[in-house]
């Protein structure tokens, strides 16, 4: 390995942080509204059918918009939890190239 590759691997530690902490705020911003847009769903279900409270709760999640935020979250923890493994790759990269570069000689 040389030095320029190392560079480079390093740089994609960099690149891979990056695409981290976005997937994280998607993420965070899709579950901060969870309880917003379940209380929402509730809302509309009492109104269509005149329940109370508790009975349109049970019903929330069949609710076409809340079961697409849903999905939409857990969409996002995916993604979040594969950038969060191709970060760890990259760090794991850059420390593998580093030993090989010392190893060889080179500082």
């Amino acid at each position: 390995m040389t030095p320029e590759q190392a560079l480079d691997v390093i740089r994609a530690v960099s690149t891979a942080g990056a695409k981290l902490a976005a997937a994280t705020g998607n993420q965070m911003g899709l579950a901060r509204f969870l309880s917003v847009r379940k209380d929402e769903a509730i809302r509309r279900i009492m109104a269509g059918k005149n329940l109370s409270g508790t009975a349109a709760e049970k019903l929330a999640e069949q609710d076409p918009e809340f079961a697409d935020h849903c999905r939409a979250a857990i969409d996002a923890e995916v993604l979040r939890l594969e950038a969060d493994a191709a970060y760890r790759a990259a760090q794991y990269r850059a420390q593998l190239a580093l030993t090989l570069l010392e190893k060889a000689g080179v500082e």
